[in-house]
C-alpha cells in the first residue's frame, strides 16, 4: 500500500499538471475582453480617420470651387456643381464617385449646389461624433460660411460646441455649409 507521502505527492503532481476548468474559463474570458477591445480601439480610430479625412474633402472642394464661378457667378440658384466638379477633377480621389454622384464615408450623399454668387456644400448620414466634429472644425474661424445642422437655421461664422452637440443630436446627420464667396 502506497504512503500517505505518495498519495499527497501524486495528488499534488495531478493538480499541478494543467488548468483546471475554472482557471480555463478565466482564460478564455480574459482573451476575449482583450480581442474586444482591441476591436473597439480599431472602430473609433477609423471613425476618427474618416471624419478626419472628410474634413478634409470639404476643405478641397471648396478650394476648387473658384474654378466654377463666371462673370461673378456659380450659376443659376440650386444648379448642381458636383458634375462640373467631378470634369474639373475637384473631387477629391478618397471619395467615392458612381456616375454623376458623390459619397462620403458613411454612404451619404455628397453635394454642392449654386447659391448664385456663393455654393452650399451638403453631407448627409453623418453620425453624431463626426457631425459634431465637422461642424466645429469647418466652421471655426471662417466668417464666410454659413453652416446648417440637420436642415435648422444656418449659423453664420464659428459653430459654438453646444450648438454643434444639440444640432446633432440623430444617429444619421446632415450638415450644409454655405460659402458666401
Amino acid at each position: 500500500m502506497p504512503s500517505l507521502h505518495d498519495r499527497t505527492a501524486a495528488a499534488t503532481a495531478a493538480r499541478t499538471r494543467g488548468f483546471t476548468l475554472i482557471e480555463f474559463m478565466i482564460v478564455i474570458a480574459l482573451i476575449a475582453t482583450a480581442t474586444l477591445a482591441v476591436l473597439g480601439y480599431k472602430a473609433l480610430a477609423k471613425n476618427d480617420s474618416d471624419t478626419a479625412n472628410e474634413t478634409n474633402n470639404v476643405a478641397v472642394l471648396s478650394t476648387k470651387m473658384p474654378k466654377l464661378k463666371a462673370a461673378g457667378s456659380y450659376g443659376a440658384k440650386d444648379a448642381d456643381l458636383i458634375v462640373p466638379l467631378i470634369a474639373l477633377g475637384g473631387v477629391p480621389a478618397s471619395m467615392s464617385i458612381v456616375g454623376n454622384k458623390v459619397t462620403n464615408a458613411w454612404g451619404g450623399a455628397v453635394t454642392v449646389l449654386s447659391t448664385g454668387a456663393g455654393y452650399k456644400i451638403q453631407y448627409a448620414k453623418l453620425p453624431k461624433g463626426a457631425c459634431v466634429s465637422m461642424a466645429l472644425g469647418i466652421s471655426g474661424g471662417a466668417d464666410d460660411v454659413t453652416t446648417s445642422l440637420n436642415g435648422a437655421t444656418g449659423i453664420k461664422g464659428p459653430v459654438s460646441a453646444a450648438q454643434a452637440a444639440a444640432g446633432c443630436s440623430a444617429d444619421e446627420n446632415t450638415l450644409a455649409w454655405t460659402y458666401t464667396s
